[in-house]
């Protein structure tokens, strides 16, 4: 069960693990303190569709809904009551929540490596000459929910190897994108079930479940 930021900005200042361990039926709290390494930089971009990846490495709060805790229990019951035991404690920040906010920035790049920015033509010039002119500001949000593609993964050791069974249609890039979650060394399997095969512009299988699955020290599919 995630435990997640309920503030947009700041560090998390302090966390009631001693109350959310002692509960039944909890196997263990992850925080920064405990987390496991990541295998390469959190800023690393290994795939073109990479974004940083925070990972409780360290206190800070960038996001609302962001995860700060990880707990870990017998029954997702249980899990759930040690989220809320956690009662976080916030050194709350100044929050940026329009696209003209202070600190605002062109990228250097976008996607794939797009320009950051891209002009054509005369735009206040074509404005101007309009017969007809409509003004409207739209924003939309950093993260959102696709039902094509649930928030969800489904996680097994067998043996010393760990599988993960999640719905995406980027499977080569879930299979790139893995080895850089851990630092263990162990043998990492991770499957790729595409449900969603469709909608990225093959056909696979009709009838049944299409894998994509990786170990690490080999380039094998199947």
């Amino acid at each position: 069960m995630l435990a997640v930021s309920r503030i947009a900005r700041g560090r998390v200042a302090a966390l009631d693990l001693p109350a959310a361990r002692a509960h039944p039926g909890v196997v263990e709290v992850m925080v920064t303190a405990n987390r496991p390494a990541l295998a390469l930089h959190p800023d690393d971009k290994s795939v073109p569709f990479s974004f940083k990846l925070d990972l409780l490495q360290d206190d800070r709060v960038r996001y609302a809904g962001q995860p700060i805790a990880v707990v870990i229990a017998a029954t997702l019951e249980a899990a759930t009551e040690a989220a809320a035991l956690l009662a976080p404690r916030y050194e709350a920040g100044p929050v940026e929540v329009t696209l003209d906010a202070p600190g605002g920035y062109v990228p250097e790049s976008v996607g794939v490596g797009d320009p950051g920015e891209m002009r054509h033509g005369d735009v206040e010039a074509g404005l101007r000459a309009a017969a007809r002119r409509i003004e409207a500001t739209y924003e939309t949000p950093l993260q959102f929910h696709n039902a094509m593609e649930p928030h969800g993964v489904v996680a097994a050791w067998e043996g010393d190897a760990l599988s993960l069974d999640m719905p995406t249609q980027g499977t080569a890039l879930t299979r790139m994108r893995r080895p850089r979650c851990s630092a263990s060394g162990r043998k990492t399997s991770t499957s790729a079930a595409p449900s969603s095969a469709a909608a990225s512009g093959r056909s696979c299988c009709p009838g049944r479940r299409c894998w994509a699955s990786w170990r690490r020290g080999s380039s094998g599919a199947r």
